[in-house]
């Protein structure tokens, strides 16, 4: 509890000292009380960046300066300008490709005091820094006795993937209709994980990339036209936000929750099989949803 508030505390020492206060201050209603209580909270804390600098490079920094967690809100808060801005998602695409580099004694010293262990305890290997990689990478590559770089050879095939299907599925909304699409726009991820869990090659790898361009592609469309049509604009943005905030929290927790499970013994392909069934299970609930409502309105 106390080592949460000293956190809260230090989150507004960043803030202000990064001139992120007053960009809070100006969307809420109580303008002064929220002075007067952030001054109490941090009063000899005085602001460092200058006021020229673009919003998104100050947020940028903060983020930076408080940690993994919250540069990992900010590179997703970075992939939707139609939330925050097209010049402020700029300016925070730093977070993505631009954080300044530590050592790898500094990490090794980092994981020693936290877990009060030796690192060779506690990884099988922990090399030299190559480049950035989530845990289901590495693992995933492991598991299935590949090198890292080859799995990592394929992310360009996605990307290109993800591409065409964003282009495809929008001229495929525009004759059809979110209705006939939106059901089946997960189908290809979930053929995706279902060859990431039985594959044992890295063709099968391959092939399980491009069904997820497929589907990661489409979700750039097709969402918020569905959501559009079928809701209304009235509560859009209510509806955006939303989203975005179940987005952040997915993948925020979503590292943790996969590390927790390899700890008690369930195996990757194992969890990798459970996604697939959940998407199968939503895409079914979404046929069901907009199956009931169409049938309402030709009722």
């Amino acid at each position: 509890m106390i080592a949460n508030f000293l956190f809260f505390l230090k989150i507004i020492r960043v803030f202000k000292r990064h001139n992120i206060l007053i960009l809070i201050e100006q969307n809420i209603r109580y303008k002064l009380l929220f002075r007067l209580f952030t001054f109490i909270l941090a009063p000899i804390t005085f602001n460092k960046s200058k006021k020229i600098t673009p919003d998104g490079i100050r947020i940028s920094k903060a983020l930076n300066e408080l940690g993994p967690s919250f540069i990992k809100l900010g590179q997703l808060i970075s992939t939707r300008p139609d939330i925050i801005g097209n010049e402020i998602a700029e300016d925070m695409a730093m977070l993505r490709d631009n954080l300044p580099p530590f050592s790898r004694s500094e990490a090794v010293s980092i994981i020693e005091e936290q877990f009060d262990k030796n690192i060779g305890d506690i990884f099988h290997n922990f090399g030299e820094p190559i480049a950035a990689a989530s845990i289901a990478q590495v693992h995933f590559a492991e598991i299935k006795g590949w090198d890292h770089l080859q799995l990592v050879s394929m992310f360009p095939v996605y990307t290109a993937v993800a591409i065409g299907s964003m282009i495809l599925s929008g001229i495929l909304l525009d004759r059809l209709g979110t209705a006939r699409l939106i059901p089946y726009f997960q189908l290809p991820m979930i053929v995706a994980f279902l060859l990431f869990a039985y594959g044992q090659s890295l063709s099968a790898a391959l092939i399980g990339f491009i069904f997820l361009g497929l589907t990661s592609g489409a979700t750039a469309t097709l969402p918020n036209a569905f959501w559009a049509e079928f809701f209304g604009t009235k509560h859009l943005g209510s509806i955006k936000a939303a989203a975005a905030a179940a987005m952040v929290l997915g993948s925020a927790i979503g590292p943790a929750i996969t590390g927790v499970l390899l700890d008690l013994n369930i195996a990757l392909e194992f969890q990798y099989i459970a996604i697939a069934s959940f998407f199968g299970f939503s895409s079914l609930m979404i046929w069901i949803g907009v199956s009931q409502v169409r049938g309402s309105q030709t009722a």
